[in-house]
């Protein structure tokens, strides 16, 4: 075997094979990251619900704990879009209650019912229960809060608490009392370890192919051969 590689080519392809390889440790990582977070959520939420106090002022993760259901701190209803765990759209109504002291706000929102595009609004009822969780984040496309009909898409804290009639400050942030629906979060259902690990198969394909081509255009130059001939 000789092997005669050409220097800017392979200047080129080392670090793209190293990037490319890199891509895919990343999404095998993120995939046992992952999995983590999943049997961590699913492991607060087997746990007894807390009144909010102990389950924001205490020790350990807040997040996917169930919560005890507080006081409404008045009767303002906000929606937010979402979907039932069926996919049926519909807006997720929320009122605020009063937050804990050790949290640096005022009010927290709490779920308490769903109304579907084409139907009444309904109680998600006692068996759903409350969990802390975190709420949806605008992406690039979703559509801006509409404030004046108490209409948002995502959470944007300056508009939901001009809704309230509240300084931003006085929200909290973080997290909300969301409906426990039996599902995981967007932010753990949305990309399951398993496509992470489609991605990071992806990527070592991409990888494998990139070392494919390199040598066979070598072979194609006559700098990689697998006998002893001569140039």
């Amino acid at each position: 075997m000789h092997f005669r590689p050409l220097p800017l080519l392979t200047l080129f392809a080392i670090p793209a094979l190293a990037l490319l390889v890199g891509l895919g440790l990343w999404q095998l990582d993120r995939a046992e990251t992952k999995r983590s977070q999943i049997a961590a959520f699913e492991a607060a939420r087997e746990a007894p619900a807390l009144a909010l106090g102990d389950l924001l002022c205490g020790t350990g993760e807040p997040f996917g704990r169930r919560a005890l259901a507080p006081e409404p701190a008045g009767d303002t209803v906000l929606r937010v879009y979402g979907r039932t765990r069926e996919g049926a759209p519909g807006w997720r109504l929320f009122r605020p209650a009063e937050a804990p002291g050790c949290v640096q706000a005022r009010l927290i929102l709490m779920e308490t019912g769903f109304a579907p595009l084409d139907g009444e609004a309904r109680e998600p009822g006692d068996a759903a229960g409350l969990i802390y969780a975190a709420p949806p984040r605008a992406g690039a496309f979703t559509p801006g809060p509409e404030p004046q009909e108490r209409r948002f898409y995502a959470f944007d804290r300056t508009a939901l608490a001009g809704a309230l009639s509240v300084a931003p400050e006085a929200l909290h942030a973080q997290g909300w009392l969301a409906a426990d629906d039996g599902q995981l979060p967007a932010v753990l259902a949305e990309v399951p370890p398993e496509r992470h690990v489609g991605y990071a198969i992806t990527w070592f394909g991409f990888a494998f192919a990139l070392i494919v081509v390199y040598g066979a255009f070598h072979a194609a130059r006559g700098r990689l051969a697998f006998t002893g001939g001569k140039d």
